[in-house]
């Protein structure tokens, strides 16, 4: 899915954010385990998981914990 349409979604919601944040904001999505999958910078598209790309809170593992 490419990073644009990220960008339009938080446009049409209001949030009127650079590319290079919303590409910030996706990757702090992925690393916090909220999204299943990778950015591929160069093609400027997000590679979402063909199984659960949205888990669960519950399933999810807290990223913080070891901290």
């Amino acid at each position: 899915m490419p990073i644009r349409v990220f960008h339009a979604a938080l446009a049409v919601s209001g949030m009127e954010l650079p590319v290079e944040e919303v590409e910030c904001l996706l990757a702090n999505q992925i690393y916090k385990g909220f999204m299943k999958g990778y950015i591929s910078h160069e093609k400027q598209t997000v590679v979402l998981s063909n199984v659960n790309a949205f888990p669960k809170l519950t399933e999810r593992a807290n990223p913080f914990a070891t901290l």
